[in-house]
């Protein structure tokens, strides 16, 4: 959303030009409240999860949580 903001030309770039290169993740055997909590402090909406071997197993949003009723 920044990007496109910032950036007209942003559909001829590769998306490597727009990556966080050390992104905040969440462990798959994280709690909810924990991930909850690296959002707020982060102030993002979207923690990618991630397993042992920190490969990428899912995406966890804001939402998600608002609708299990973890907020």
């Amino acid at each position: 959303r920044r990007i496109i903001t910032k950036d007209k030309n942003f559909l001829a770039k590769q998306a490597i030009n727009f990556m966080t290169k050390n992104p905040k993740t969440a462990k798959e055997d994280m709690l909810a409240i924990e991930a909850l909590d690296i959002m707020e402090n982060s102030k993002i909406t979207v923690l990618p999860v991630i397993n042992k071997k920190n490969q990428s197993v899912g995406i966890i949003h804001m939402h998600d949580l608002i609708n299990a009723g973890i907020i």
